[in-house]
């Protein structure tokens, strides 16, 4: 069973109290329950309902998270970190204060410090990773989702994504399932407002709508990071039958984004809200504009049967000057899938079967011209990525389930220099990603589970050409996990370990020649392993205090231990930039009517910065608390507080070889700063 994030919890367990816990056998307060939304009115439909996407996790044998609405919108809600913060197995990080984040699962895309890769983005299934497998997280409005499912590593096979990192799904309101009106508003330290208006429309023939537009402004914490940005994304739904249901998405999006640069040590401990110097003087930015038209139908083809098809199309525009280079690029992406669901019996017992097909190809146009030599170099890039996928979960018994799949995969990519003297070529990728698993219900209320995987990954096309002018080989990894779960009247819990061993990892590090600008490279062999645990427990103050008040306490922890095996050059040190111990605790009194208040900490340890584990970025400890109401009129208040202790620390780092004094590679983490909203619905 897939752990499920409650309203305002962040979550991971200490395994003694959460089994003491899962063992009452009080019934959980009925004051406690959010009340069941709607979503079935129209059976067949492209977007599942929390409930239905809770008990797909379940069926997971790996490591899964589900982050609810109520979670997403309890506190501030700027950029997918806010979404993602205390996830397990999850880096999610601001890299600059603005949307422009630093996410990693499982350590995949470790050293690429800007966009990511090795996660695959999702809308509704529908791949928002571009055809290369670059992804722009800033693209996401977590307010424009529903629910958001994170599957990390393999596990994420069954919607076609068998990279290391896994994929985050995002699942999008409909006309069904929220209210006709809201209106959000959220303000705070640095200049920081955000609002949002949603409306929804339900027909009745059975067609519904929803349509939302977010603006945003903030002048940021250090000097050159302010940024503006206008969201608007909406969804039609049209119900031919019971059985059959077609969606049109769209997404558009004006996002400008000054960048202010990494620090040297000295300059961080000086003033961390400075810009390095030479971010300031060219305005270095990032301005995107995006365009995005989907559509999806659902076809039921029985009760046990049903078949989903897919298609969109992607427009990019970016405005990117940086220190070495004013960038310039305009990408289309088009792409095409196929998912096919079908239970019954196979061999006498209960059977499951999902097989698919996603095909996807890109063109970027870019002109690059370079600051220090004053040369521009026009490039003609494609990418195109075919796979098809396969997973079956057999029912050996009533209590265990055998998972096997296998993923197939093509791509094929391509640097072409129009202009300019700069290295190009041609690769195609190809590959086989086989997953074996097995879940196993040791009672009603505990579950183990355990598989082992492939996962291969193709450079994109910025990485396809390594720092010695060949070509970038796939990344590999076999990968081990094994877990348990439990879930209780007023608890749940999840403690996953995994081991994934790594060959010809694409690596990036800065260019010395050419600061700002990242070199790519193969390591032979490195390993990935981790610990990943999460729970939750309400706790009924029935007898202290009001009827219906609860404590509820949350508590996450993932250890990141990646680090080269054997290496000739830096032997097993361990990769920089993602720390080694993560841990969260989220402690809210909530009151039964409708108010609640609580502190955050958060416990980061020290971080590398190079190759050469020469130096590292300090460990942190964080304070925060949040406080809200929600009214049963409609309307809710928060307050969020964050670093409330004003500690000096850093975020995120980026990567060097070989660090020394005056290596820039320090991103300040935000000073004190408060943030609160309010919400309406009708």
């Amino acid at each position: 069973m897939a752990i499920r994030l409650p309203t305002g919890t962040v979550i991971v367990g200490i395994a003694g109290l959460c089994m003491s816990t899962t063992s009452a056998g009080a019934p959980t307060d009925p004051v406690a329950l959010d009340a069941l939304d709607v979503v079935h009115e129209a059976p067949a439909s492209t977007a599942p309902s929390p409930e239905e996407a809770a008990e797909r996790l379940d069926r997971v044998p790996g490591g899964t998270t589900l982050i609810d609405e109520p979670r997403i919108r309890e506190g501030r809600a700027a950029h997918m970190a806010d979404a993602l913060d205390g996830t397990p197995g999850v880096f999610s990080r601001s890299r600059f204060g603005g949307d422009e984040l630093r996410l990693s699962i499982r350590g995949s895309g470790i050293s690429r410090t800007f966009n990511t890769r090795g996660i695959r983005l999702l809308r509704d299934g529908l791949p928002v990773t571009e055809a290369d497998g670059n992804t722009r997280t800033q693209l996401i409005d977590p307010l424009s989702a529903r629910h958001i499912e994170v599957y990390r590593g393999a596990n994420a096979l069954g919607w076609g994504a068998s990279t290391l990192g896994g994929a985050v799904n995002i699942v999008s309101p409909t006309g069904y399932t929220v209210p006709p009106l809201s209106l959000r508003a959220e303000a705070g330290s640095f200049g920081y407002g955000r609002a949002q208006g949603r409306a929804a429309w339900l027909g009745e023939s059975g067609h519904d709508a929803v349509g939302s537009i977010a603006v945003g402004t903030e002048d940021g914490f250090r000097r050159q990071s302010a940024q503006e940005t206008l969201r608007f994304y909406g969804n039609v739904g049209i119900q031919h039958s019971d059985r059959n249901q077609t969606r049109v998405h769209m997404d558009a999006q004006d996002s400008r984004l000054e960048l202010p640069g990494s620090l040297t040590r000295e300059e961080y401990r000086d003033d961390p809200r400075q810009a390095a110097a030479a971010w300031r003087a060219i305005d270095a930015s990032r301005d995107l504009k995006l365009g995005r038209l989907a559509v999806q139908h659902h076809l039921r083809l029985t009760d046990a049967d049903s078949l989903q098809l897919g298609a969109f199309v992607q427009h990019l525009r970016m405005d990117h000057p940086l220190p070495f280079a004013q960038i310039d690029s305009a990408q289309e992406d088009v792409g095409v899938s196929l998912r096919h669901v079908t239970r019954g019996r196979w061999l006498g017992r209960d059977n499951q079967f999902i097989w698919g097909l996603l095909a996807v190809t890109g063109r970027e146009r870019q002109e690059q011209e370079n600051r220090f030599s004053g040369v521009v170099t026009r490039r003609n890039n494609k990418a195109s990525t075919a796979e098809i996928y396969a997973e079956n979960t057999l029912e050996l018994t009533s209590a265990t389930a055998l998972v096997a799949g296998m993923q197939l995969s093509w791509a094929d990519r391509e640097e072409d220099v129009r202009t300019g003297n700069a290295p190009e070529g041609r690769r195609i990728y190809r590959g086989a990603s086989p997953r074996v698993g097995l879940l196993h219900q040791i009672t009603p209320r505990l579950q183990i589970f355990g598989n082992l995987s492939r996962s291969l990954e193709p450079p994109i096309n910025g990485e396809l050409i390594s720092e010695d002018a060949s070509l970038v080989e796939q990344q590999r990894a076999d990968t081990l996990e094994a877990g348990l779960r439990g879930r209780g009247e007023r608890s749940n819990w999840e403690a996953v370990a995994y081991r994934a061993w790594l060959r010809d990892e694409i690596l990036l590090v800065e260019d010395p020649n050419n600061p700002g600008d990242t070199l790519t490279s193969n390591a032979d062999r490195t390993i990935h392993q981790g610990l990943e645990l999460a729970g939750m427990a309400r706790l009924p103050l029935d007898a202290l205090t009001a009827p219906g008040d609860a404590l509820e306490i949350g508590l996450a922890y993932t250890l990141n231990d990646f680090r080269f095996d054997g290496d000739r050059l830096w032997g097993n040190n361990r990769i920089p930039s993602i720390p080694q111990h993560v841990g969260r605790v989220d402690i809210r009194y909530r009151h039964a009517r409708g108010f609640n208040i609580g502190p955050v900490i958060e416990a980061v340890s020290r971080t590398a910065v190079d190759f050469a584990n020469s130096q590292y970025a300090p460990g942190h400890v964080l304070f925060g608390m949040r406080a809200g109401y929600h009214s049963p009129d409609g309307w809710r208040l928060f307050l969020d507080g964050r670093n409330l202790g004003d500690r000096r620390y850093v975020a995120s780092t980026a990567i060097v070889a070989r660090a020394d004094p005056d290596s820039r590679v320090f991103n300040p983490g935000a000073p004190r700063s408060v943030f609160g909203g309010v919400e309406w619905t009708w």
